[in-house]
C-alpha cells in the first residue's frame, strides 16, 4: 500500500448500515439472522466495515442446521483491487489453523454464486483469480467520499472468546508508588495476561515460518520496515509538546542505525554505544553468519483487540482475529509491533517499559529466536511502530475527524513513546535483556508463575516514570 494508497483508504470507507449488511449476508450465502436477545451489530473498525452476525446457514454451508456466529466484513476500497492480497489473507488462515491456532476462517460461497469479479475489471481483461476467491464476492456499495465502489465481501467463522482490550482488570498502584519488594511476589493479571500473550505470538511465528505467498509481497505504510517513508507525514503531527520532534528523532536514529543493519551492512550496536540484547554464543555465531535482517511473513498487529482470550481468564490465549496488516518483512518487527501494543495495553498504560518486556519475556519463552543484530535494535523498532501509529493517526483523524475509533491508542501511544525513547537506553535495554534471557532460560526448563512474578517485581523497582510533555528537546 502506497502513500496514495493510505489516502484513498480513508475516502473508500465504506458505509453501510446494519440491515444492509443483513440482506448481503442473506442474498450471498443464505444465512438466517435471528432478531432476539443477541442480534447482529457492527463492529468498530479501522477502514473496513464490520458486523457481528449470528444465525443459521443453509445446510449446503452448515449440514448441522445449527445457529452459530459469523463476522460479515466489507473491505475497503483499496484492498478490494488487490485480490491476490485476500487470497493471501485466506491462505494464512489455513495455515495457523492447521497448526492448531484459532483464527478467523472464511465461509466458503455458496455453489450458486457466480466467481466472483470486481465490477470495476471488465471481462475482457479479467485475470484468473486466485483459488480464494471463491469466498470473496464484491458488491458495489457507497462510501465515504465518491461514487459507489465495488467492494470486496467476506463472511468468516466467529472466533470465541473475548478481545483482551475488553477484559476488566483490576487496579495497578501508580507508577510513582511501586510496591516494595516483597518475600512471596505476586504476578498482576495484567501481566499474566501479556505473558501468555507473548507465548502464543510465538506459536503464530512458528507456524508462519517457512510460509510465503505472492499475495504477500506488497507495500504498506504500517509496515515497520519503510518507517522512513512516513518523513512527509510527519507535518500532520502537532509541534506542541515537541511530539513532531520526539517522531523525528526515532525517525532519524531508525534510518542511521537500523537500515544499514537491516538491508546487509553495519554494526549491531546503536552509535551511543548500546550492546542491544545479550545472545548467548550459538545465536552469536547465527548472526554473524547472517547478511541483515530474516524476513518471512508476519501476522503484524498483535494488539489486545485482536488477542481473543477466555472471557474469566485473561491469561488463556484462545486465538487471534485480523489479518489485515500480515504481510512479508523482517521477522523481528512481530515482536517489535506487538512490543509496542504491549506498552499502550491496559498495563502499558501505566508501565509502558515493564509491558513491553512482559510481552518479550513470554514470546523469548517460546520457540522463537533474536539474532544479535536484530535484538541490538529491538527498542528503536518497538519506537518506530509507536511512531507510525501516531503520525497515520494524526493524518487519519485529519481527514475523518468524527472517526474517534482512530484516537483509541494515541495519548497512550504518544506516553508509551515518550517514555521508552526518552528514558535512558541502557536501562531500556537492559530490562529488554532480563526479559530475553528469563524468557528463554524459563522457556528451557518450564520456569512458571512464581519465576514470572520475582521478574515483574524486579522490573517495577527498576523506575521508568513516565516521561511528560515537558520534555521536549529530543
Amino acid at each position: 500500500m502506497s502513500a496514495e494508497d493510505e489516502e484513498q483508504r480513508k475516502g473508500l470507507k465504506p458505509v453501510v448500515d446494519i440491515a444492509t449488511a443483513v440482506h448481503i449476508a442473506h442474498q450471498i450465502w443464505g444465512l438466517r439472522v435471528a432478531d432476539d436477545d443477541d442480534p447482529p451489530r457492527p463492529l468498530e473498525s479501522y477502514d473496513d466495515c464490520n458486523f457481528y452476525m449470528p444465525g443459521i446457514l443453509p445446510a449446503s454451508l452448515e449440514p448441522s442446521q445449527q445457529r452459530h456466529k459469523y463476522l460479515l466484513k466489507i473491505q475497503n476500497g483499496v484492498e478490494s483491487r488487490t485480490p491476490e492480497v485476500l487470497a493471501f489473507q485466506h491462505a494464512t488462515m489455513a495455515r495457523l489453523t492447521a497448526a492448531g491456532l484459532s483464527c478467523p476462517r472464511p465461509v466458503p460461497l455458496p455453489p450458486s454464486v457466480p466467481p466472483p469479479r470486481p465490477a470495476s475489471t471488465p471481462p475482457s481483461t479479467e485475470k484468473a483469480m486466485p483459488p480464494a476467491s471463491s469466498h470473496t464476492v464484491f458488491h458495489t456499495l457507497p462510501v465515504r467520499v465518491g461514487p459507489a465502489t465495488p467492494l470486496a465481501v467476506r463472511l468468516f467463522h466467529w472466533v470465541e472468546g473475548t478481545p483482551l482490550v475488553d477484559v476488566p482488570f483490576p487496579p495497578l498502584p501508580p507508577p510513582s508508588s511501586p510496591p516494595p519488594a516483597s518475600p512471596s511476589p505476586s504476578l498482576p493479571p495484567q501481566a499474566a495476561a501479556l505473558l501468555a500473550a507473548g507465548r502464543y505470538l510465538s506459536r503464530i511465528e512458528q507456524a508462519l515460518t517457512g510460509f510465503d505467498h505472492p499475495g504477500s509481497h506488497r507495500r504498506h505504510m504500517w509496515d515497520v520496515r519503510h518507517f522512513a517513508s512516513l518523513r512527509p507525514w510527519t507535518r500532520y503531527l502537532p509541534e506542541e509538546g515537541g511530539k513532531r520532534a520526539l517522531v523525528v528523532s526515532v525517525l532519524e536514529a531508525f534510518v542511521r542505525e537500523v537500515v544499514p543493519v537491516a538491508e546487509g551492512g553495519g554494526k549491531g550496536g546503536g552509535e551511543d554505544g548500546g550492546e542491544g540484547l545479550r545472545m548467548d554464543s550459538s545465536q552469536a555465531g547465527e548472526e554473524r553468519a547472517m547478511a541483515g535482517f530474516r524476513e518471512g511473513v508476519i501476522m503484524g498487529d498483535w494488539n489486545d483487540a485482536n488477542i481473543i482470550v477466555a472471557p474469566r481468564a485473561p491469561s488463556q490465549v484462545r486465538g487471534l482475529i485480523d489479518l489485515g496488516d500480515a504481510l512479508w518483512t523482517w521477522q523481528v518487527n512481530e515482536v517489535a509491533i506487538a512490543m509496542a501494543y504491549a506498552a499502550v495495553s491496559a498495563l502499558g498504560k501505566a508501565y509502558p517499559v515493564q509491558a513491553a518486556a512482559l510481552l518479550l519475556r513470554g514470546w523469548a519463552a517460546g520457540s522463537s529466536t533474536l539474532p544479535q543484530r536484530e535484538g541490538a535494535h529491538l527498542r528503536t523498532l518497538t519506537c518506530a511502530r509507536l511512531a507510525i501509529s501516531v503520525t497515520l493517526g494524526a493524518y487519519s483523524f485529519a481527514q475523518n475527524p468524527e472517526n474517534k475509533y482512530l484516537l483509541i491508542h494515541a495519548q497512550p501511544a504518544w506516553s508509551a513513546l515518550r517514555t521508552l525513547w526518552g528514558s535512558e537506553r541502557k536501562r531500556v535495554e537492559e530490562v529488554f535483556t532480563m526479559a530475553w534471557e528469563g524468557g528463554r532460560e524459563g522457556g528451557r526448563e518450564g520456569g512458571g508463575k512464581e519465576e514470572d512474578a520475582v521478574f515483574w517485581e524486579r522490573i517495577i523497582l527498576k523506575g521508568f516514570p513516565l516521561v511528560g510533555e515537558e520534555k521536549t528537546n529530543w
